[in-house]
């Protein structure tokens, strides 16, 4: 998995501009501005954004970058026939870009419980702006789940939804591969 996390970090980075937005987190944090800052050029290439918290053209960009760098990982290190295998490459990108995105939100949890242990007021303000992008996942699991005292439960559970999650995607991934077993 680490590898494919690494091809597809620019997708993973169109794809965080597009949650920063969703999210409204704060754009005058200094990452925020470092990921606007590193977007912008591009995501401002296609101006079609029909609501000021969705940023489709970041959406557009993250497929592209998904497509781009995955068709390149699989030219260079499965070496395939490209054009033959164009469907089954468009498909398995999107499968492992699934299981890289639940595991950057794996990241973001485990680094939040981490960084919310430590009392520092510099630690603070960065986890105040990961909590900022799990908050649209996790919002909707604390409605549903009261806490139990100053315990939340919702983060157990949100981690419990990935790893099923990610079994998920993998199996369907699976079948996916098996489908043109007879052509790879």
């Amino acid at each position: 998995m680490g590898i494919t996390f690494l091809v597809f970090i620019p997708a993973i980075i169109f794809f965080l501009r597009f949650l920063m937005q969703y999210s409204n987190c704060d754009y005058y944090h200094p990452v925020c501005r470092f990921f606007v800052k590193l977007t912008d050029p591009l995501v401002n290439l296609i101006k079609y954004n029909p609501s000021p918290r969705v940023n489709v053209s970041a959406l557009i960009w993250t497929f592209i970058a998904l497509e781009l760098f995955g068709f390149i990982f699989f030219a260079v290190f499965a070496n395939f026939p490209l054009v033959q295998f164009v469907i089954p490459i468009f498909g398995a990108n999107i499968f492992l870009f699934a299981l890289c995105l639940l595991e950057f939100f794996l990241y973001l949890i485990f680094i939040s419980a981490i960084l919310s242990w430590i009392p520092s007021r510099g630690v603070a303000y960065y986890n105040q702006f990961i909590m900022q992008l799990i908050s649209p996942i996790l919002t909707p699991l604390d409605r549903l789940i009261p806490p139990l005292g100053v315990i939340s439960l919702s983060y157990l559970v949100l981690i419990l939804i990935i790893f099923a999650l990610r079994y998920a995607v993998g199996y369907l991934f699976g079948i996916w591969l098996g489908l043109f077993n007879g052509f790879l």
